[in-house]
Parts: C-alpha cells; sequence; structure tokens
C-alpha cells in the first residue's frame, strides 16, 4: 500500500498546512517520492513544496498578501490576482523542472462546471503558466477571491463553428472552473488514485 497526504481547501489554513508538510518532513514521512495533493490552500501548499518554495517565503507572501488586501480594503476580488503575480514571480523555470521531476506525484485539484461537471485531480502541466493556472483554479473561491462566480480557462477552451444564416460564425468555448473546495472529494479519493 502506497502513502500519500492530502491538504483540503480552506484559505485560513494555508499556515496549518505549511507547517504540516514543514513537521512531515523534519520526522522523516514525506520526501520527493511520497503522493501528495491539495484544493484551494492545500493546492498552494502542495504546489510550493513540490516546486522547493521555502515555507517561509509562502508565509511572507501571504501575509504581504493580506497587507495588500487591507490596503486595498477588501480581500473581495483581490486575492485571485495577487496570488497569481505571486505564483508567476516564485515559479520560475528551475521550480517548475524540479515539481515536474518530483517521483511522487503532486496532484492539484478544481472543480470544472463547464463542458463537464466534476472534479479535476490533475497531475501533469506541459508548462509553468499550466502550473499557475490549476493551482487558481483550485483557488477560485467564486465572489470572494475573485468578483465573478467561475472563471474561464482560455487555455483549454474548445474551438465551434455554428451557422447563423449562411454564414459561419467561429468562437472558443473556455471551461469554467471554480474552487478545489467544490470538488467534494475527500482525501480518501485523491490517496486512492496514487
Amino acid at each position: 500500500m502506497r502513502v500519500g497526504f492530502s491538504f483540503s481547501p480552506g484559505g485560513l489554513l494555508l499556515p496549518y498546512h505549511v507547517g504540516v508538510l514543514d513537521g512531515l518532513k523534519s520526522r522523516g514521512y514525506l520526501d520527493d517520492t511520497v503522493p501528495i495533493a491539495g484544493a484551494s490552500a492545500g493546492a498552494i501548499a502542495v504546489a510550493s513544496a513540490a516546486c522547493q518554495i521555502d515555507s517561509k517565503l509562502l508565509l511572507e507572501d501571504a501575509l504581504d498578501i493580506s497587507d495588500t488586501c487591507r490596503g486595498l480594503g477588501s480581500a473581495r476580488g483581490n486575492l485571485l490576482p495577487l496570488l497569481r503575480q505571486k505564483l508567476e514571480h516564485h515559479i520560475d523555470e528551475d521550480r517548475f523542472r524540479a515539481f515536474v521531476e518530483r517521483p511522487g506525484k503532486t496532484v492539484v485539484s478544481h472543480h470544472e462546471v463547464f463542458p463537464t461537471f466534476g472534479p479535476v485531480h490533475q497531475t501533469e502541466f506541459a508548462h509553468q503558466n499550466e502550473l499557475v493556472d490549476s493551482v487558481c483554479h483550485s483557488s477560485m473561491f467564486p465572489f470572494f477571491s475573485s468578483h465573478w462566480p467561475v472563471a474561464l480557462d482560455y487555455a483549454a477552451s474548445r474551438k465551434t463553428t455554428v451557422i447563423l444564416g449562411s454564414k459561419p460564425f467561429s468562437f472558443e468555448i473556455p471551461r469554467l472552473v471554480v474552487d478545489g473546495f467544490f470538488c467534494r472529494s475527500g482525501g480518501s479519493l485523491w490517496v486512492s488514485r496514487f
């Protein structure tokens, strides 16, 4: 039997998740061969750990985002853009390579609303922007981290053509995604998929 660790959603749990990851590492229960999974705050924690981003830096970023939101007057609608900015800054080619070369699977979960409806447990990422997108999708809590009910994922959009009158009209249909909280799959599903 293979054991892995999954980290739940809940933005306020991010410092707790970071501490648990550090504790598991220091006690020898977690190394690069152990599978890890997360949704929302859990996705931020496991993606950062797999990219070998120092936990102190991650916590400093969380405090910086909090201070910035306070200065803007609210976290509502500001969290997701600030998170994306921090992730894009820290996940460079070297950190992404560390993520991809990690022997244990790292799972980032979010919920797809359209074109299908259900949880997405992503384990493969072609480039660093796809990883950043996936963590942001997992952290897209409707009307809080964003002003919108869903995130539009144009990177995975589908081109569709319809005939209007006698003329073809082509357009892209983006995937619609929301926070990993809505996966409602629990850790047992993640662990069983390793």
